[in-house]
């Protein structure tokens, strides 16, 4: 049986993200996606109530609660983890914090023109894995060029792959596949790690981007979510 993975999406608890909790897991349902990796900006809450919930409501589905950690090299995802990661100190205390939780660290869209992750040579010795294919880079298709000439480079870093979703219709826009049924969050975790995923998807589409740009300005307009204001600048 085969299984499809989205390995980095964000709800409406990240500052830039509108998509309800209970709404990311029907579509994912609908979509034939198994495995969720939730990764909002700096907080752990979305990958909770979306375990939580995944759980309670008998959804067929393996979450996978993370958070994409802002630090001065680029935006890392830690992968598995069920507590908040604190973003004082250096990238290497955040990456020891990531594996005292459990979890592993993967560099988001590493090789992103507007959003890099800046010194990855060196850090490849520390992290886990990279992100090979995300929808949300401009440049997509060098991406994963750059991305393959890296891990041929560094045989020890897994990788993975995701959508890097902020509203509703761009859940799925990459999919991992994996021709094998997965059961358990661990079972994820070594396919990411041993680079057992292939791939399918594009590039998310501008028409998306600025849908993403105007939800995320009538959301902060309205007030809703003080973080959404602290990070508006990140936008614009």
């Amino acid at each position: 049986m085969t299984t499809y993975f989205d390995l980095h999406i964000h709800t409406e608890y990240s500052y830039d993200g509108v998509t309800s909790v209970r709404e990311l897991l029907k579509i994912a349902v609908k979509k034939g996606i198994r495995v969720l990796g939730v990764t909002d900006h700096n907080t752990i809450e979305g990958g909770l109530k979306a375990y939580k919930l995944s759980k309670e409501g008998g959804y067929n589905l393996i979450v996978i609660p993370g958070i994409e950690v802002s630090t001065r090299y680029g935006h890392l995802i830690a992968l598995n983890v069920f507590e908040e990661i604190r973003r004082k100190g250096s990238i290497f205390e955040i990456i020891e914090e990531i594996h005292k939780k459990g979890g592993i660290s993967i560099a988001a869209h590493p090789f992103d023109i507007i959003m890099p992750f800046k010194n990855l040579n060196e850090l490849s010795r520390y992290i886990d894995a990279i992100e090979y294919a995300n929808a949300l880079t401009i440049n997509f298709k060098e991406h994963i060029r750059k991305a393959e000439e890296h891990l041929r480079e560094y045989n020890n870093l897994g990788y993975s792959v995701g959508s890097d979703s902020h509203i509703p219709d761009t859940i799925g826009n990459v999919v991992g596949i994996y021709e094998e049924e997965v059961e358990r969050i661990d079972d994820v975790i070594d396919v990411i790690l041993s680079r057992k995923l292939s791939f399918s998807g594009k590039r998310t589409k501008l028409y998306h981007r600025i849908k993403k740009i105007f939800l995320t300005k009538l959301r902060v307009k309205r007030a809703v979510y003080p973080e959404a204001k602290r990070g508006l600048h990140r936008l614009f």
